[in-house]
């Protein structure tokens, strides 16, 4: 299934599951395509997770958790570096195909046409 790159200027967010929880542990991998950088975060007791610094670029961000679905989206980091991040980003944890995925809640205002 093809994705369009979601653009964002930093990584952060939260993830969910079905239920609405905001599960602890869950490890989040930010990687290129060539693998070439590969960077690695673990949600909070709320959460939440945070990439430090990544250079901009085309990344995947995959989700994994013990019994559920792995979820990936592929994002454009727009800023080179950038220290500050609001958390656009939403992964929802599913035990089913049918449940989860990836969502970014708003956009670079660079990338915005309006």
């Amino acid at each position: 299934m093809f994705h369009k790159r979601a653009p964002v200027r930093a990584v952060c967010g939260t993830v969910i599951n079905e239920l609405g929880e905001r599960p602890e542990g869950v490890e989040l991998t930010l990687a290129t395509e060539s693998g070439s950088a590969r960077f690695t975060a673990k949600t909070d007791k709320r959460g939440g997770f945070a990439f430090g610094p990544v250079p901009k670029g085309d990344y995947t961000l995959r989700a994994t958790a013990f019994s559920y679905l792995t979820e990936q989206r592929p994002i454009r980091v727009t800023r080179d570096r950038d220290t500050t991040c609001q958390a656009t980003i939403e992964v929802k944890l599913g035990t089913s195909s049918c449940r989860g995925g990836i969502q970014v809640n708003s956009f670079d205002k660079k990338s915005d046409p309006n």
